[in-house]
């Protein structure tokens, strides 16, 4: 007896169903794909309890006649390709012949359904994938699917649908990602009788995305626009201040494909380097245009996925495209002034305090904030370093001239597009205060010494030019065996960096020398939270990790007090920052608020 059979269409369609048709959301785009593939210019999409009652779809595209409307319940079945060049080509968003049939086995579906050359519609009517009428119908150009009763025949996939907000979530994900993407099309969505969206066509698609992305936050989003050798890269990126705990607010589109395509996903996050903390994602939406012949479109069952013939290089050009656009935020909202005529700051000939801050010699006391005796520490002689740059701090510059028909107004004049910053103080011995024309600034004292010692640092790391300090007495730690495989692996790294480790004997490893910012007290304790950091990052970015913990460690700290020189020297330092609006680590350095946002807290308009 033959234990090998062909299966009936029947259970061939559900178990096709079974990787198409995941949820109700997955029904609504398959139904979305097929009328964008049709033309339509406008869609609604209705929807009650969630998908489980009803999902209806209706379209005013090119519609079909009798005999192709029952040929799209037919397995593999399609009008999108023909031959072998149309699969490796595919243009389309859907192309399988599988999606009508799958839905149809699992629901009770009716379509109805009219081309521009036909003077009435088809309609007809399936129970469970099984053909119950036929009939022609009066019905608008276009197609219109009814699928009613979802799961029905299969109520162990029903019983496993989460709960009618959650499902109804999927929903609007879905039609709100295909939104983003054809803002040619308006979409509409309905639930239970009531609007949830209503997105009229735009010829502008960044109004789509302003829309979607909802105000006040869509006015921050950043344009990203650039071509490779043969990648283009589009779309809009939101500041890392906008980032979420998951991938969500990643909107991907492969050749107007929608897709969770992992490549393209981490050359996103990759772009975002430096200026996301842990566990936080970017939010964009990405248009990627590559050739046809370079993109597989047919390795999901579910098209969710594409596979580049050239991934690392598409990888790398995503990558460079999104840091790029991103660098727009690598400014400082204050300038940095001309030197001062007759100080030679190089020979540490600086202003007095209060004569820095343009307050006349002898009324210092006028600064709004105290001057502590302050113990010294290494940190504050990097600062006091800084402190001799020749481009220094712009509060302490004299007025320039006024321009013929403007009055100058202080110090707050503007130079190049940007204003000048006057310094008010520190408040918690944390944070630095400043005014600047129509706003103020509050600057993260720590995060800002910490990125200025991570570029400073890594520009001597490619250099070669570090300097070390040799500890008097070497400072052991003792690891287990896996950390002591990861260490022997970062020696020649940790060496190049500065940092000379040897083995001393079994598990147990010296510290001789560190670079000469690092203050000595809790080297251990460093070298044992880079290893754990190496340990949970690629070999390519444990380096880069290592200078950021170095950095962190080497940074003036929360709660600790500086002079208006130290402050002016960390301004003037952070000013020349390539990237200075966030820390190492993806935390903010600083923030702003605008005159008018504190005169609207005091209820003054």
């Amino acid at each position: 007896m033959a234990r090998i059979r062909i299966l009936p269409d029947i259970l061939a369609n559900k178990i096709a169903a079974g990787e198409v048709v995941e949820r109700p959301a997955s029904v609504v785009k398959e139904l979305l794909e097929n009328s964008l593939d049709a033309g339509a210019d406008s869609i609604l999409v209705e929807v009650e309890k969630a998908g489980r009652e009803l999902i209806r779809v209706s379209d005013n595209g090119q519609g079909m006649d009798r005999d192709d409307a029952l040929l799209s319940i037919e397995r593999f079945a399609t009008s999108k390709i023909s031959t072998d060049k149309d699969l490796f080509e595919v243009r389309t968003l859907g192309f399988r012949g599988e999606a009508l049939p799958s839905i149809a086995s699992v629901s009770k579906m009716t379509i109805i359904s009219r081309s521009a050359q036909d003077m009435a519609g088809t309609l007809i009517e399936l129970d469970g994938g099984r053909i119950v009428r036929v009939q022609e119908t009066g019905a608008p150009v276009g197609t219109q699917m009814c699928v009613e009763r979802l799961f029905f025949n299969t109520p162990a996939r029903r019983k496993f649908l989460k709960s009618q907000a959650t499902e109804m979530g999927h929903i609007a994900d879905r039609v709100l990602s295909l939104a983003l993407g054809f803002g040619s099309v308006g979409f509409t969505l309905v639930h239970n009788s009531k609007t949830v969206f209503d997105w009229p066509k735009t010829s502008d698609l960044s109004d789509r995305v302003m829309t979607v992305l909802a105000p006040p936050d869509s006015e921050k989003l950043i344009p990203i626009s650039h071509k490779g050798d043969f990648v283009e890269v589009s779309g809009w990126l939101a500041p890392p201040s906008l980032a979420r705990s998951s991938s969500r607010g990643a909107y991907l589109f492969v050749n107007n494909r929608l897709v969770a395509d992992r490549t393209v996903a981490h050359a996103l996050v990759q772009g975002y380097s430096n200026r996301l903390m842990k566990g936080r994602f970017p939010c964009a939406v990405l248009f990627i245009k590559a050739p046809q012949s370079e993109v597989d479109v047919n390795v999901h069952p579910a098209k969710a996925q594409v596979r580049f013939a050239r991934q690392q290089a598409v990888h790398d050009t995503i990558a460079h495209a999104v840091s790029k656009a991103l660098e727009v935020l690598d400014r400082t909202p204050w300038a940095i002034g001309p030197q001062v005529e007759g100080r030679d700051r190089d020979k540490g000939d600086c202003l007095p305090p209060g004569e820095a801050m343009g307050i006349p010699a002898g009324q210092e006391e006028a600064r709004p904030f105290t001057r502590p005796i302050i113990p010294a520490s290494p940190q504050r002689a990097i600062l006091r370093e800084v402190s001799q740059s020749p481009a220094f701090y712009t509060a302490s510059i004299p007025l320039p001239k006024a321009e013929k028909g403007r009055e100058a107004d202080g110090l707050l004049w503007e130079e190049d597009g940007q204003a000048p910053l006057i310094l008010v103080g520190q408040i918690y011995d944390s944070y630095i205060i400043c005014q600047k024309k129509r706003a103020l600034i509050v600057i993260d004292q720590h995060a800002a010494h910490e990125r200025i010692l991570f570029e400073k640092y890594s520009r001597a790391r490619e250099k070669k030019a570090i300097e070390i300090q040799t500890l008097l007495f070497p400072q052991t730690i003792t690891l287990g065996h896996s950390d002591t495989l990861i260490l022997e692996g970062m020696l020649e790294e940790l060496n190049q960096s500065g940092m000379e480790v040897e083995r001393f004997s079994g598990t147990t490893f010296a510290i001789k020398a560190v670079p000469a910012f690092l203050p000595e007290k809790g080297i251990s304790a460093l070298l044992r939270q880079m290893v754990d950091a190496a340990s949970q990052a690629p070999r390519e970015a444990a380096v880069e990790q290592a200078l950021m913990l170095m950095a962190c460690h080497g940074a003036v700290r929360a709660n600790q007090p500086l002079t208006p020189r130290e402050m002016e020297a960390l301004l003037a330092d952070l000013a020349k920052c390539r990237q200075p609006s966030q820390c190492p680590h993806g935390r903010p350095v600083w923030f702003e608020m605008s005159e008018d946002e504190i005169r609207r807290r005091f209820k003054r308009q």
